[in-house]
């Protein structure tokens, strides 16, 4: 779970912004991403990859995270590098999901909801059929992207 306001919130703040839990809801462990973004909107996790991904919307950007050497996410050996989401006509990215090889980006105001295929570092678009609904966004048209990756 990513909390991307608690920092602005000094009352509440206890210097992290990355909660793991396990399916029952007890805390398994925190880390902060203050240091490379303090808006992480949205997480998710490539678990035969060991890799997180984290979208933040001010920056435009989702962090692609490996663990280190010592097997923990938001330590000092993680790798981390970025996809610039503007490349790819999407500004604001709100959320993630991943599952069969696939990086689904959620766009904010006024963009698509774009599927990615993540194949060894390298994206690729896979096409999509969208319509415009009277609110101005846009959506996938055919197949149901989250919960295909929820299935997967």
């Amino acid at each position: 779970v990513t909390d991307s306001e608690v920092e602005e919130m000094p009352p509440y703040y206890q210097g992290v912004n990355v909660f793991e839990s396990s399916r029952a809801g007890s805390l398994l462990s925190t880390f902060s991403t203050t240091s490379f973004s303090n808006e992480p909107t949205g997480i998710a996790i490539d678990v035969l990859n060991q890799r997180m991904f984290i979208s933040d919307d001010n920056q435009d950007r989702v962090y692609e995270i490996h663990k280190g050497p010592d097997g923990f996410y938001g330590t000092s050996d993680d790798i981390r590098t970025y996809i610039n989401t503007r490349e790819y006509n999407i500004y604001d990215p709100e959320d993630v999901a991943f599952g069969a090889g696939y990086l689904i980006i959620a766009g904010g105001e006024t963009t698509l909801n774009i599927e990615r295929k993540v194949d060894h570092g390298k994206i690729a678009t896979i096409p999509r059929s969208y319509e415009q609904p009277p609110t101005g966004r846009r959506y996938a048209k055919t197949g149901d992207i989250a919960k295909r990756c929820v299935q997967s």
